[in-house]
């Protein structure tokens, strides 16, 4: 089972949707994430869910890892630059 975001964004050609996939989720600490062409060379922000700031990931490639492993179980916030946070979960 995988999260799909769907962020609606204003650009110059009346609105545009962007999706991006993170999954499996939840799993044991290794993710994929699959992000639109035009959103690579943005920034993955992962926080706990106190909000402090455990990791920061240049998204280079539509298609990339995240690696959890280090990190204890529990839920998270994933965020790319301004966009919503997304709540994801690490068992």
């Amino acid at each position: 089972m995988g999260l799909t975001l769907h962020c609606a964004t204003i650009g110059l050609e009346e609105s545009l949707l962007e999706v991006f996939e993170l999954y499996p989720n939840p799993n044991n600490g290794s993710f994929t994430i699959e992000i639109p062409e035009a959103w690579i060379g943005k920034q993955a922000l992962i926080y706990d869910m106190q909000g402090r700031l455990l990791t920061k990931l240049d998204l280079t490639a539509k298609k990339s890892q995240i690696e959890m492993n280090n990190f204890a179980r529990g839920a998270y916030w994933l965020q790319i630059d301004n966009e919503v946070p997304v709540k994801w979960m690490k068992n």
